[in-house]
């Protein structure tokens, strides 16, 4: 599973780009993991085997602790 990027103590902004440059390229999800989004009530979910590949969506799943593993393009 991969590690939760380190917070560090820069400006929002920076610290947003710092988060993003750590996590993975890609990712393939090793559980079926969803949510319902309490603020927009919007419905989130990913299947087993899925590769996630978009930079928001893996912030999202590393943030919520979901079960993956990073993908290499090698």
């Amino acid at each position: 599973m991969a590690k939760k990027p380190e917070k560090i103590d820069k400006p929002d902004d920076q610290k947003a780009d710092v988060e993003a440059q750590s996590l993975p390229a890609k990712i393939k999800m090793l559980e079926p993991h969803g949510f319902i989004d309490d603020e927009t009530g919007k419905s989130y979910f990913w299947q087993q085997g899925q590769t996630v590949f978009e930079p928001a969506e893996i912030a999202m799943l590393v943030e919520r602790k979901a079960s993956f593993e990073p993908v290499s393009d090698a």
